[in-house]
């Protein structure tokens, strides 16, 4: 980060497409780009990407961010995609008879969000580079607008169950042998910016 501060240009900040070639973003997508945006050096907008082979627009999200700063969110947000139905599965072969998976992922998410703030100490030039992605993201798009994600009920036992999984969630190490790095500042915010 103390190199990247003192020879970042424009020309280091890229915005990348995840297309999952849906017409609505799911609850759990919105929620792990919720906690990119809260926990990383990078902001997640959610947009339309239209396709004119098929005459329809898909919904998509884009990372805006430093080269590695984006590559780094999207391997999270992938990896957090798929831990979510794997530890599903496995908390429903344990017997444990989890009865909403909504309310398993929203725990889950929450405990990840909880470890990887415990786990790292904020410094300035992290939170710099959260800030200049924001002004970036902001340059590229400029009429975005907050949108909240709608607070359902949670079924507590579900809850519990994910939230448990999340705390004992750890994002594997990459190519280099180093695990990324979070942003910790705090609380998961239920909110993202579509």
């Amino acid at each position: 980060n103390i190199d990247s501060s003192l020879t970042t240009a424009d020309s280091d900040y890229v915005m990348h497409i995840i297309n999952d070639h849906k017409k609505r973003l799911s609850r759990r997508q919105l929620s792990i780009c919720a906690l990119l945006s809260e926990h990383y050096p990078v902001q997640v907008i959610c947009s339309s990407l239209y396709n004119a082979k098929s005459d329809t627009s898909h919904r998509t999200i884009e990372i805006y961010g430093r080269i590695a700063d984006v590559k780094i969110a999207e391997f999270v947000y992938q990896f957090l995609d798929a831990s979510i139905d794997r530890l599903w599965l496995v908390a429903r072969a344990e017997g444990a008879q989890p009865y909403s998976k909504a309310s398993f992922i929203d725990g889950l998410l929450s405990g990840f969000a909880e470890t990887i703030g415990k786990a790292n100490q904020t410094t300035a030039l992290v939170v710099t580079a959260q800030q200049q992605a924001k002004a970036f993201a902001a340059s590229r798009c400029p009429r975005t607008s907050r949108v909240g994600i709608k607070t359902k009920r949670a079924q507590h036992y579900s809850y519990s169950l994910g939230l448990q999984a999340g705390h004992n969630l750890h994002i594997p190490q990459t190519i280099d042998g180093h695990s990324p790095r979070a942003l910790p500042t705090g609380r998961h915010r239920k909110e993202i910016v579509c």
